[in-house]
């Protein structure tokens, strides 16, 4: 008959460290951060630019399929050219130097 195997699981409890925030390895500029702080300052700027090239593709394709043939190329060139240039304006005025949401 084959034999039993028998495990054997050892009882002592380690105790895991603290996170205290100078244990986390984190840079410094995130180590005085809220989680709201953060969430504003460095994740939403992220998704803001996700967000942007998102508008910018939807927005030069219905363009270039709504024109006519002739204009296909240089009216969503045009377009996207401003909304690139309003999306650095509205970035600058949330998250630039002197920005709402300035990076300290």
């Amino acid at each position: 008959m084959a034999k039993k195997r028998k495990i054997v699981i050892d009882q002592t409890i380690k105790e895991e460290p603290t996170a205290d925030r100078e244990d986390v390895n984190l840079p410094a500029k995130f180590q005085d951060l809220s989680w709201k702080d953060w969430a504003l300052k460095e994740y939403a700027r992220y998704w803001y630019i996700v967000l942007c090239f998102f508008v910018d593709v939807i927005t030069t394709l219905e363009i270039a399929r709504a024109v006519s043939p002739e204009l296909a190329i240089i009216v969503p060139v045009l377009v996207l050219a401003l909304a690139i240039f309003l999306e650095y304006l509205i970035y600058r005025h949330i998250w630039g130097r002197d920005g709402i949401l300035r990076r300290e």
